[in-house]
This record gives structure tokens, C-alpha cells and sequence, in this order.
């Protein structure tokens, strides 16, 4: 019985597998001529990269922007909350990501003196404060967002954090 279940399931997936994309009755898509002068094509990215700091209470806040700057004009916020481990490598990168996108975007220091967890138990100890007063989470997003609106760059009416 099991390997006919097994059989019937491998064939339903290959069915759809194999007609996806081959139906005739699909309109084909026309390719705009490329010499269409009304288009614009983006010029180079630049993107500026700088560590901020900031107070919270008595502890300073490390964390860091990224910016299109050959780009012009404000451009919305995004903030970066970092996963437990506190602000490493990753939200960084993706602060570069969104910034190449064309955002302001903002890797957050949560835990404040760039303090990172090496284990899991140091990232539940450092995330623990969070989990008992939900307050001072929204309290150092509203730092981050209020730093990142000091900038020329920022589009303050259009923010989100991620």
C-alpha cells in the first residue's frame, strides 16, 4: 500500500512539473523595444556605509546605516531588528542589500555596546530583558528610527522595520 501511495504522489508531482509553463492557451508576452528613449536606465550604486551611535540610558547604541548616496532625494526607512545573537554580519548585509534597493536601511544594535551572543544561553540571557518588558524594545526602535531621521536621506513619512 505504501508504495503505491508512494508511486501515486511521484506521479501527481511529475504530472504538474511537466505541464507547468506548457500551456498553448497562455498569451505570449511582447518584449518592449530596448531603444525606448522614455525609460530610464539607473546609474551606478553607491552605497554609504557608516557605524551610528546613539544613547540609550547609559548605554550606547552601535549601529549601523547603509545609503544609496549617488542617489537623490529622501527615501523611506527600514529598520533591521537582528535575530537574538545581537547585530553581526547579517543584518548588515542586508542593510547593504536594501540600501543598493534604494533605502535608507538600518542594522539595529537591541542589546546597546555591540554586544553579541556566542552560544544560546548568552542569547536568551541578552534577549531576556525584552521578553520581560516588551517597553524597551519599542524604546530602542524609536531611538534607531529617531537617529535615522537626522539624516537628509530619510523619508520619515515612509518607515518600516523588518
Amino acid at each position: 500500500m505504501r508504495n503505491v501511495f508512494t508511486t501515486l504522489l511521484f506521479g501527481t508531482v511529475l504530472s504538474v512539473f511537466t505541464r507547468c509553463g506548457n500551456d498553448s492557451s497562455k498569451t505570449t508576452i511582447e518584449m518592449q523595444d530596448s531603444t525606448d528613449s522614455s525609460q530610464t536606465v539607473p546609474g551606478p550604486v553607491s552605497v554609504k556605509e557608516e557605524a551610528i551611535s546613539y544613547q540609550a540610558g547609559d548605554q550606547t547604541m552601535k549601529s549601523y546605516i547603509a545609503f544609496d548616496e549617488s542617489k537623490q532625494g529622501p527615501r523611506p526607512i527600514v529598520l533591521i531588528l537582528p535575530e537574538w545573537w545581537g547585530l553581526t554580519e547579517y543584518p548588515r548585509m542586508r542593510a547593504r542589500m536594501l540600501a543598493e534597493m534604494g533605502y535608507l536601511a538600518v542594522a539595529v544594535d537591541m542589546y546597546g555596546d555591540g554586544k553579541l551572543a556566542n552560544n544560546p544561553e548568552e542569547a536568551g540571557q541578552a534577549a531576556m530583558p525584552f521578553y520581560q518588558d516588551p517597553k524597551l524594545a519599542k524604546e530602542r526602535i524609536d531611538l534607531a528610527l529617531a537617529k535615522a531621521k537626522t539624516y537628509t536621506q530619510a523619508d520619515s513619512t515612509r518607515t518600516v522595520a523588518i
